[in-house]
């Protein structure tokens, strides 16, 4: 009797034991599919995009967004905003903004933190294109009005299009730039 006992409390720990290994290994993948996290990345991104657009017409100096959308900008996480240093040429990031709610440097991690497993950039290219700059760029500012440009060696080159795209599997979210304007749509 005492051996039987002994054999189901062994088989009781085992099957926990599997369980907590499936569930390691399910709940992960469970999770990557879940859209709101791509929802969460893409808000993230616009809201950097609207508050260096605020903050350009706030304070009347150009301000900035950094889209690191292949990981070539080392110092910077994923999204950075910034004050433009115009004096620099072409341009130069005089400082990073603070971030409005937690007062830390306004340098985020949007595609690789935890709360974002599996979603990317998708974007093969930088995600911001200008009047008479070659090719497409990472940064876009914002001037005094709020219109989206890109300063270079003191002249300011207006947007032609801007679109950073988030993937997450099958699932895109794309935040626009609008060029005139400065709107900043979610889709």
């Amino acid at each position: 009797m005492k051996s039987q006992r002994g054999l189901q409390l062994i088989e009781l720990i085992l099957v926990v034991a599997i369980l907590g290994i499936v569930a390691l290994v399910v709940v992960p993948r469970l999770a990557a599919t879940d859209p709101a996290g791509l929802d969460l990345a893409a808000q993230e991104l616009a809201d950097a995009l609207r508050f260096a657009r605020a903050e350009a017409i706030r304070t009347g100096q150009p301000q900035g967004v950094l889209v690191d959308h292949d990981g070539s900008q080392a110092a910077y996480l994923d999204i950075a905003v910034y004050r433009v240093d115009t004096a620099a040429s072409p341009f130069g990031i005089a400082a990073l903004l603070y971030h409005p709610v937690d007062k830390q440097p306004y340098s985020r991690q949007i595609v690789a933190g935890s709360q974002s497993r599996g979603i990317g950039f998708a974007n093969a290219a930088a995600p911001f294109s200008f009047f008479a700059v070659g090719g497409p760029q990472q940064h876009i500012h914002f001037d005094a009005y709020g219109a989206p440009i890109l300063m270079q060696n003191g002249t300011p080159h207006r947007l032609l299009s801007g679109a950073v795209l988030l993937s997450l599997g099958q699932d895109l979210r794309t935040v626009s730039v609008q060029p005139i304007t400065g709107r900043v749509i979610v889709q």
